[in-house]
């Protein structure tokens, strides 16, 4: 009769609503307010965390699988269980569900972080503790559950009720232990430093993977470190960069070829461009950066380094100015080929303009074979009067290809290349000047 009257007022329903899951659903919300002010890592939020994870999803859950009370001796079978049942389930459940949503939301976009985990787990309490109040308010008054009418049936005398109490409180113990060592490590272990290597493309953008393996002696590398700092705090780092030459009992020589401090604030990111210069000449060798935190040791090497990075070059004999040397020596000679071809030395008579191409070729093998021998377009004289050029009818009419009326044979002796006399001019006046004469 009362709850009739008390639904016509509108108020009924705030009056019955359960107390025990609109503290939890209160409690959640707060929850998820903390997680979300406080910085990673601080206690508030490592101990405001603890209730989301570990009972407050459970016990909503449990508010929906048993909306009624405890069995009591002598009454009727029931579904219900008793508080102490109920709160061990709780943390259980809780335990449960956290994995389950952690996994789902490592597949989602947002990703496992500690805001979006806080999130789902915060609505799914508050989903499931409205859900198990509207179960409750189904059941008849007398056969739900309320926190106040379980209170009374736990008897102090009672040695089951007092071995659930046991258990409850070191179930609750041994999961706030598990928590604080699970979590609290890992907010400490959050703090950490990323020290990657990397070159630049074409167009000034960071890429992995694209340095050279192979280059020539004191020819420089451009290598790009970066360091995130995720300390927690400002950092002065030192990064050495040291060329390594190594046998099979490791490394044999090393050689600091960079050393550079480099302060960086918590949570930005410092590039470091250097231009790394190998010391080898020939061989492969390992160039390695290292990095410190604090003061590096007086011999750096990869084991004591913070960080480090590293990658193989080989060093391959000759650069690129011995290369211009070889080319310019190529080209010299392809000069002096070309010289002797076109005949410069009109004295010598070499090449295509020299003694060449328009002589006779007298029957006199001293006079008309030899290194100088003379050319090609000349008739086979028996002497200088009788030989026939290509252009002349007789020896009179002129010798060479040129010679347009050599009446001594000088004449027309050869091209205007050889104005200057020289080897063919005497074997023309040799085989010619005297029949003239």
């Amino acid at each position: 009769m009362s709850l009739r009257e008390s639904t016509g007022t509108g108020l009924g329903y705030v009056r019955l609503y359960p107390g025990d899951l609109a503290l939890v659903s209160l409690a959640a919300a707060v929850v998820y307010y903390l997680v979300m002010t406080f910085e990673p890592g601080s206690a508030i939020r490592l101990l405001a965390a603890f209730p989301l994870v570990a009972f407050l999803p459970g016990y909503a859950l449990v508010s929906v699988l048993f909306p009624t009370r405890e069995r009591r001796r002598g009454e009727g079978p029931t579904a219900g269980i008793d508080l102490f049942e109920r709160l061990a389930l709780a943390v259980a459940l809780s335990l449960a569900i956290v994995p389950a949503v952690a996994l789902a939301l490592a597949v989602t976009v947002w990703g496992l972080a500690a805001e979006p985990v806080t999130a789902v787990l915060a609505a799914l309490t508050v989903v499931l503790a409205q859900v198990g109040a509207i179960r409750r308010l189904l059941v008849p008054e007398v056969d739900r559950f309320s926190v106040s009418a379980a209170m009374p049936s736990v008897g102090v005398g009672d040695p089951v009720a007092t071995a659930s109490t046991v258990v409850l409180v070191a179930s609750i113990l041994a999961v706030g232990v598990a928590f604080a060592v699970a979590f609290g490590p890992a907010s400490s272990a959050a703090a950490f430093t990323e020290f990657g290597m990397y070159t630049e493309d074409e167009d000034g953008e960071l890429v992995a993977g694209g340095l050279p393996g192979e280059t020539f002696p004191a020819e420089s590398i451009p290598v790009v470190y970066t360091i995130d700092n995720e300390e927690g705090a400002e950092v002065e780092y030192t990064l050495i960069v040291q060329e390594h030459r190594l046998d099979g009992d490791g490394v044999v020589d090393r050689t600091e070829l960079e050393s550079v401090s480099v302060t960086v604030a918590d949570g930005e990111r410092a590039d470091v461009s250097l231009e790394v210069t190998p010391e080898a000449e020939n061989g492969t060798v390992r160039i390695a950066g290292l990095l410190y935190a604090e003061e590096p040791p007086s011999t750096p090497t990869m084991e004591d380094a913070d960080e480090r990075v590293h990658f193989w070059v080989n060093v391959t004999g000759g650069d690129g100015d011995d290369l211009l040397e070889i080319e310019s020596e190529d080209e010299d000679e392809e000069g002096d080929v070309l010289d002797l071809l076109e005949g410069d030395d009109g004295e010598d008579g070499e090449g295509a303009d020299g003694v060449g191409l328009d002589g006779a070729d007298g029957e006199d093998g001293a006079d008309g074979e030899g290194a100088d021998g003379v050319g090609l377009d000349g008739a086979d004289g028996e002497d200088g009067a009788d030989g026939e050029g290509v252009d002349g009818e007789d020896g009179e009419d002129g010798v060479g290809f040129d010679g347009a009326d050599g009446a001594d044979g000088a004449d027309g002796a050869d091209d205007a290349d050889d104005e200057d006399g020289g080897l063919v001019e005497d074997i023309l006046d040799s085989l010619f000047g005297d029949d003239e004469e």
